[in-house]
């Protein structure tokens, strides 16, 4: 297997190529997190068996397994380093964030403060800062270089957050009751409150999952964790305008799962619990493509940055190519 290295505009015929070049059963237990380095060359599995797995995206192959037994592993995200990432633990005693070298196997640097499980991650497009939120309502901000926490943000729900792809905004999103909460804050003065706040009717009380930004800046989407799942894609500049509701896909066990872009901005990817792939339109809402070829619930599906091909994951990961690419 060798990734498609020049950059395509996706649709519809593209996406509906897909296939399945690598099946990787490495993980003797459900993926919780996954992500691809920025140069698109390494992705990175964390996994209910607490342990790591890094791949060559390039080459198709499994680089190596990194055990993580005393913390567990919980959320992942690779920092601008494409040989660190930061993890998240994923035990009943301790919720550090951990800065990892993945080639060293060691280390660098522990970030402690959050009292409960950490449940979302966000990597600055533009330097070494990241946000975590986590079930102790809080949200807090963080420098690699420093193991103080640089900032807190209080909320009255299960908070998600993200960067814009500037990473000078970043939103929060959260459940309370059934109401959604979207606020959007200046990273150089986010301690004043946020300049933009807006707060939607729904008609659960499921909890925020996930919160992307588009690459293009356009798109918000913000997935709830419930029996009948939905994406609300929404417009980034003023949220309070909702473009599309994506649906389709199940979920009948209320799993986390993990929706996100295409780095063209022009379609929407979510894992389902039958262990298919559902792609949308952010043009029109509207359902395009469904992948099959997961036995478990598919909680984590990400496209490479740099490069033509997919990476998904119930308890195997795969490695999706397109079998055809324009000329």
């Amino acid at each position: 297997m060798e990734a498609y290295q020049r950059r395509i505009s996706l649709n519809e015929q593209i996406l509906s190529s897909l296939r399945k070049a690598k099946v990787f059963k490495l993980h003797e237990k459900r993926v919780n997190s996954m992500d691809f380095s920025s140069n698109g060359e390494f992705l990175i599995t964390s996994g209910e068996d607490e342990n790591l797995q890094l791949y060559s995206a390039v080459q198709g192959k499994h680089l190596k397994t990194i055990p993580v037994k005393k913390y567990g592993a919980g959320l992942v995200r690779f920092t601008h380093h494409n040989s660190a990432a930061i993890c998240a633990s994923q035990n009943d005693f301790d919720h550090s964030l951990r800065y990892l070298s993945v080639h060293e196997n060691r280390y660098l640097r522990y970030f402690q403060g959050h009292c409960e499980k950490v449940i979302s991650l966000a990597m600055s497009p533009r330097d070494d800062t990241f946000f975590s939120s986590s079930l102790d309502k809080s949200i807090r901000f963080w420098d690699l270089r420093d193991e103080r926490c640089q900032g807190i943000l209080r909320c009255h729900g299960r908070g998600v957050v993200d960067y814009d792809p500037e990473g000078v905004v970043f939103g929060v999103a959260y459940s309370e009751g059934r109401k959604l909460v979207i606020k959007l804050f200046d990273l150089r003065q986010f301690y004043l409150g946020p300049f933009y706040d807006t707060t939607r009717d729904v008609p659960t009380t499921a909890d925020t999952s996930c919160l992307k930004f588009s690459k293009d800046g356009r798109f918000m989407l913000v997935t709830t964790a419930e029996p009948q799942p939905k994406i609300q894609l929404f417009d980034a500049i003023e949220p309070a305008n909702l473009l599309f509701t994506c649906t389709g896909h199940s979920n009948d066990e209320s799993n986390y799962l993990e929706a996100s872009f295409t780095p063209d901005s022009k379609q929407v990817i979510s894992g389902s619990e039958d262990g298919s792939i559902f792609i949308w339109s952010t043009s029109t809402g509207k359902h395009i493509v469904t992948l099959t070829g997961h036995e478990g619930p598919t909680c984590a599906v990400q496209w490479n940055p740099q490069y033509a091909m997919m990476a998904s994951a119930c308890q195997n990961v795969v490695f999706w190519l397109p079998s055809t690419i324009p000329t």
